[in-house]
């Protein structure tokens, strides 16, 4: 049966460029193989206090923050919204072995965005939020040692 064969084909083709974003853990090197060079690199400043390196993939702008020399927190912003299976893999590709659940706990009440979708992984070691905002589409998975270190008021994150 050629049928089964080629629907994987098809599938494989269409989510080969899933599996060229960049995931929690990569170092800067690493993630420069993924997607070339840094289109742009943002110092620190008042607003935030990391650097950021931008990079452009698939038609996907990328913004990474390391940590002790670890991206730390990925940014995957879309130009049009990303299906679910889209924001399963890319969950999956940073998941380290441990599962990702919808936090039910994180809803949007502003009633501002089209979608807002919050993650949690089970080990504790990070968090995404899925957002689609007018013409935002992006998805940030971040570790909570980024999320400390970016919000230390904020015990309990």
């Amino acid at each position: 049966m050629k049928t089964p064969t080629a629907v994987l084909v098809a599938v494989l083709v269409l989510l080969s460029p899933l599996t060229s974003f960049g995931r929690i853990g990569e170092t800067l090197d690493q993630c420069i193989q993924r997607y070339g060079r840094p289109t742009s690199i943002e110092k620190p400043d008042d607003k935030f206090k990391f650097e950021r390196y931008h990079f452009s993939k698939n038609g996907m702008s990328v913004v990474l923050v390391f940590l002790n020399g670890k991206a730390e927190s990925i940014i995957i912003n879309s130009p049009t919204p990303m299906l679910s299976g889209t924001v399963d893999s890319l969950l999956e590709s940073n998941s380290q072995g441990a599962k990702w659940d919808v936090d039910a706990s994180k809803l949007d009440r502003s009633g501002i965005f089209q979608k807002y979708i919050c993650y949690k992984r089970s080990d504790g070691n990070a968090t995404a939020e899925y957002t689609e905002i007018g013409t935002y589409h992006g998805i940030q998975i971040m570790t909570s040692e980024f999320r400390r270190a970016a919000h230390p008021e904020a015990a309990g994150f």
